[in-house]
This record gives structure tokens, C-alpha cells and sequence, in this order.
């Protein structure tokens, strides 16, 4: 299987332009860090690279068809693919886990934590949601256009465990983590406001903030929302929330990323598939199994996907 993934040599030279301290320094601390893989160098997989190594961490980036990683096996893998490569992305990620590796997915949509979870078992399989945003300008340069929190939580006990010698280290190097305590909430949660928010600044060609506020892309991204949070509560998946939690969730989201351009709009303007099966397609999918109306992400999905085959 061929996965689409971007060339790392681009990937090193920022990850290497924007690192800071001696390697003497590195050294020194390499014995008490943990080493970080990245699969999936895109701009945010690229961005948090960045971020860990300049914070003093040993990070190994791995694109397409990239194997191995040298010295002692990795504490903790962050793939950071699109949804629709995940099965690619754990392929490349095999070779860099260990027993005691944990392996975290940071990817939007409803699929790839149970492909992680099947693949490696909870004592490592992670979920992940990440407020962090990045893309790339019309001549490729990378921008890391919004610093955020990133929420990661263990399938079990052990992964538990493993994960908080980690999260410190993380912190330390400038990532504002947070252990959550439940992975299917984490990445129903997650779902509810990539529904909202992504779809309809993609077609809008609009920043985030256009739905912060008032006004008709703020009521859509709004009945978005509401309709994914009603699958999640009938689905089991998540416990009773009220539809105007969900919505003010998407309004924080969109205020404090309120420039950044979605990743799902750079997506189409670039001419790239975009992750929209596995995030309105899989809110309109599952609505219509529990027998619930959801037009709106039904609509957003078809939208989406007539503009990716123009």
C-alpha cells in the first residue's frame, strides 16, 4: 500500500532550523528523556517535531517508506498522518515500537484509534486530540500558526502508567499536555468539533473565527455539532451533554484558533483528499445505523466531496 505522505527532507531542514541547544546539552539529558517518533512529517506532524527536539527531546521523523530508528527503542510514537493513512502510517511506525513503546493517534476522525488499539494492544495504544495547528503557505514554508493543548489518553492501565513517566518530559520541551481519562470520549469529543468546524470553513474558504461568532456559518457549524454529539450520546459512547456544550466547545476552538485556516481548507486548495469519510461521513454513517436525522453533516459530506473530485 502506497501512503501519502510528505517527503521528509523539507521536514528535517525546519525541524533542524528551529531546534535549539548543544548537542553536548542533548546528550547529557538523552539518559532521563524519552525519545519521541513522529510518523507523518506534514506541517503538524513537522511543527510538534519541532517543538519537542528545540525543548531538548531526541526526535526521529519518519515519512514514506522510512524504516528503523536507531539506538534504544522509542518511549512514545505520535502519528500524525491523515485519518485515510493510518493503515500506512502503522506499517511505518512498526519498525519504531518497542514492548514498551506507547503509540498515539493524533489524526481527526472516528477509525484510527481502534486500528491503533487492534494493532498494539491497550498497554500501548493512545489516543490523542490536538489543539496545535500548522500548514504550509503557497511556496511550502511551514507555519505552526497556532500553539494549543494536546489531550492524551491510555487504553489501559499500563499505558497509563508508561504515559505519565512521559507526559513531564513532554512539558518540559513545551507541550501542553494533558492525560484524559477516557479514549473514546477523547476522540468523540475531538469528532464533535472537527465536524463543526472543519467542513465549513473548507468550503467557505474562510479562517476559523468565521464561526465564532454570530452569523449563518456559525448556526451550521452549530447544527453540526449538535447532530455529532447526539450520535455520540445515543451511541453509548459518550455520557449525556447538553447540544449547548457542544456548540460553546466549538466556539472556544474557533475563537483561539480564530486565524488559523483549517487543516480540511488547505486540503482542497492544495487538490488533496481530505479526511471528510472519517469525520462527516462518519457522523451521517452512524446517525443513519441508530436511525438519527443528521442532513447537516450528511450535506457537509457530500459538499466536501464534490469539491475534491473537481
Amino acid at each position: 500500500m502506497r501512503v501519502a505522505f510528505p517527503r521528509t527532507s523539507t521536514a528535517t531542514r525546519w525541524i533542524r532550523t528551529h531546534s535549539s541547544g548543544s548537542s553536548r546539552s542533548r546528550t547529557r539529558r538523552e539518559a532521563v528523556t524519552p525519545r519521541v517518533g513522529v510518523v507523518g512529517p506534514g506541517a503538524l506532524g513537522t511543527a510538534l517535531a519541532g517543538v519537542l527536539r528545540s525543548g531538548g527531546l531526541e526526535v526521529v521523523v519518519r515519512g514514506r517508506g522510512e524504516r528503523g530508528a536507531g539506538g534504544r527503542p522509542l518511549d512514545l510514537v505520535l502519528l500524525c498522518t491523515k485519518s485515510h493513512d493510518v493503515e500506512g502510517a502503522l506499517e511505518t511506525a512498526a519498525p519504531l515500537v518497542g514492548p514498551e513503546t506507547l503509540v498515539a493517534t493524533l489524526q481527526n476522525g472516528i477509525g484510527s484509534f481502534e486500528r491503533v488499539l487492534a494493532r498494539f494492544g491497550p498497554e500501548r495504544a493512545v489516543a490523542g486530540a490536538t489543539t496545535e495547528a500548522a500548514c504550509r503557505d503557497e511556496r511550502g514554508e511551514l507555519r505552526h500558526t497556532a500553539r494549543g493543548r494536546t489531550r492524551l489518553a491510555p487504553a489501559g492501565p499500563l499505558a497509563l502508567q508508561r504515559l505519565e513517566r512521559c507526559v513531564p518530559a513532554l512539558r518540559r520541551a513545551g507541550l501542553d499536555v494533558e492525560i484524559a481519562p477516557d479514549p473514546v470520549a477523547l476522540v468523540w469529543s475531538k469528532l464533535i468539533v472537527a465536524a463543526a468546524i472543519l467542513p465549513v470553513t473548507a468550503l467557505l474558504g474562510l479562517p476559523n473565527g468565521a464561526i465564532a461568532g454570530p452569523g449563518p456559518a456559525a448556526q451550521l457549524a452549530a447544527q453540526a455539532a449538535r447532530e455529532a454529539a447526539r450520535v455520540a450520546v445515543v451511541s453509548g459512547t459518550m455520557e449525556s451533554t447538553p447540544a449547548h456544550a457542544a456548540c460553546e466547545r466549538v466556539r472556544e476552538v474557533a475563537s483561539r484558533t480564530a486565524n488559523n485556516r483549517s487543516s480540511m481548507l488547505c486540503d482542497l486548495e492544495a487538490g488533496r483528499r481530505t479526511e471528510i469519510d472519517a469525520i462527516s461521513g462518519e457522523v451521517a454513517r452512524r446517525a443513519q445505523a441508530l436511525g438519527l436525522e443528521a442532513w447537516c453533516n450528511w450535506t457537509l459530506w457530500q459538499l466536501v466531496r464534490a469539491r475534491e473530485r473537481r
